[in-house]
């Protein structure tokens, strides 16, 4: 029987639509007794008397327990993910890890065990893997010396400097040799239920494949024929990814048409209603007004029975006092009476209808002014987007023709994390490195592009540090004036910064000099990115024009 596509799977997963943008849901939640059934079949555990499971965090793809041995308090982690690249993400997350382990001094998670795969117990993607000890640099922080600050820029300067030594040829991720393609249709016969990864290998087994990043997997479009590498040069990739901005931008705008399509044709239903509503009105206006202001509507039932009591009676007693001398002044008073009572009945129904009225009215009002707001939104981000569309076209031949000469041959990368953040960095209580997490949807990117600053390291250039009693304290001697603890970080990360530089200028000087050099390719990334972000849209097309005006010299992208 030949195995089913990922596509032709239950979902396991659905994008819903928020107020910006998409973002993944669980369709189903993972079911703790299943995992604690899986982590007992991984040597190691399965002599374990018990395993406990707490839930630890959720991410935007994940979700992690702590795994913990009843008998020896030893944890592991246990990260279930959403398959929102089947295959092609826990793949390339496990192949990067053991890249790590082999050839980068940094610690990072050792994988125990893992399943690419949903055809398993938990039915869903996992990797098993070591504890890093130790807690977040962004939670301990401000308590964290600026001294361990300065050496934890210096190992990372020391990871630097192992990536860039260790580099691989054309941009994508990294897998194991061996491992199958998510594009093959058999990939469930080849691939392990569960593998262990091995105590020693060579570079030999890895190899540069299918670019796992967001913009790839994002809503869905790991099933969609997007060109996703390997890429051979930088060319290559960027316009990749403006086709993948390209791609979501009229995905967008399709949506937006089509929300606005629905919308007018309710309020042109409601309005046909509102004037058949109106021509009834009108109607039975009309027929009020050929009745006699003394006489009752419907009189009279079948075969002209008199169907109103009071009716009925008010036309005996006005026959009796026909035949009465007085019959003529009873008459007219009865009439009199009748007319009255008909204006209060009248005067009472307007009173009513203008106090609905005003009521509707404002209710009416309210809801035509969210309507308009709502409509001007919506023709806002359609304007967004057909700007988004016309940046594109305009970008890509400029961008094909200034990259051109970067397109001969395979070029050279380098293994770069892009969210290498104060989160995703563990320390000790000494504020010494322990470990980095979170190595999912990393790739090899060219050397311009990776010989940059982590972003762990970046933030605004602040030489002195700020002086605390300028910005106050409390009686208990306490500073919580938040812009305190801004400017000091700003000093802190600067004074990293500087150690970084200097520790790669001793042990990596080719690194330094492909960091300072490459500015102008740095110039069109930022362009890639911007013909999207509402910010800088408007910023691009006018560096654009001046490009295309000759304007020298030419201000660049990032400083308008």
């Amino acid at each position: 029987m030949e195995p089913s596509s990922p596509a032709e799977k239950p979902r396991l997963v659905e994008w819903i639509r928020n107020f910006l943008s998409w973002e993944p849901r669980w369709v189903v939640e993972p079911d703790a007794s299943n995992i604690e059934r899986t982590v007992k079949q991984v040597p190691g555990f399965a002599d374990s008397d018990k395993i406990s499971l707490e839930f630890l965090a959720q991410g935007a793809f994940n979700k992690l327990w702590t795994v913990t041995r009843e008998s020896s308090r030893a944890q592991a982690i246990m990260r279930v993910t959403l398959p929102v690249d089947p295959t092609r993400k826990t793949a390339s997350e496990v192949a990067t890890l053991r890249w790590l382990l082999m050839n980068a001094s940094l610690p990072v998670p050792k994988v125990l065990a893992f399943d690419a795969g949903t055809d398993n117990a938990i039915g869903f993607e996992w990797i098993l893997m070591s504890k890093i000890e130790g807690s977040s640099l962004r939670s301990v922080w401000r308590i964290t010396s600026l001294d361990a600050k300065i050496d934890l820029a210096k190992r990372l300067a020391d990871y630097c400097s192992d990536a860039f030594t260790k580099q691989f040829r054309g941009i994508g991720s990294i897998y194991l040799r061996n491992a199958p393609s998510p594009d093959d249709r058999s990939q469930e016969e080849t691939i392990p239920k569960t593998t262990y990864s091995a105590a020693s290998s060579s570079d030999a087994e890895f190899q540069i494949r299918d670019m796992v990043a967001r913009e790839f997997v994002w809503q869905d479009r790991a099933f969609q024929n997007l060109d996703r590498g390997p890429f051979s040069c930088t060319k290559d990739w960027m316009l990749a990814r403006l086709g993948v901005a390209e791609l979501a931008c009229r995905e967008r705008l399709d949506f937006l048409h089509t929300k606005k399509n629905q919308k007018e044709n309710a309020k042109s239903q409601q309005e046909r209603h509102h004037d058949l509503g109106n021509v009834d009105a009108d109607e039975e206006s009309r027929v009020d007004a050929t009745v006699p202001a003394n006489s009752e509507r419907n009189p009279a039932g079948e075969n002209g029975a008199v169907s109103n009591p009071g009716a009925r009676g008010a036309s005996v007693d006005l026959m009796n006092a026909s035949n009465d001398n007085g019959g003529e002044d009873v008459e007219e008073r009865t009439q009199q009476e009748s007319e009255s009572k008909g204006e209060e009945q009248q005067q009472q129904k307007d009173n009513e209808q203008m106090n609905g009225k005003d009521d509707n009215d404002a209710e009416n009002e309210s809801d035509e002014g969210d309507e308009d707001e709502d409509d001007d939104d919506h023709e806002d981000d359609i304007e967004e987007c057909e700007m988004t569309l016309a940046l594109c076209s305009r970008l890509r031949p400029k961008l094909s023709q200034a990259l051109s000469t970067m397109s001969g041959g395979i070029e050279s990368t380098m293994l770069w994390h892009d969210d290498l953040t104060a989160s995703n960095t563990m320390v000790d209580e000494r504020g010494r490195l322990t470990g980095v997490v979170d190595w999912e949807c990393v790739s090899c990117l060219p050397l311009w592009y990776a010989c940059q600053y982590p972003n762990l390291l970046r933030g605004a250039d602040r030489q002195e540090a700020p002086d605390i009693e300028i910005y106050g304290r409390t009686d208990d001697g306490r500073v919580e004036n938040e812009l305190y603890w801004e400017d000091l970080e700003d000093f802190e990360l600067t004074q990293m910064r500087r150690a970084f530089l200097e520790r790669m200028e001793r042990v990596q000087p080719e690194w330094v000099a492909t960091f300072r050099s490459n500015d102008w390719l740095h110039g069109w990334d930022m362009a890639v990115s911007a013909v999207d972000d509402t910010l800088w849209m408007k910023r691009l097309g006018e560096w654009m024009d001046d490009m295309e005006a000759c304007v020298e010299p030419l201000v660049p992208l990032a400083d308008r």
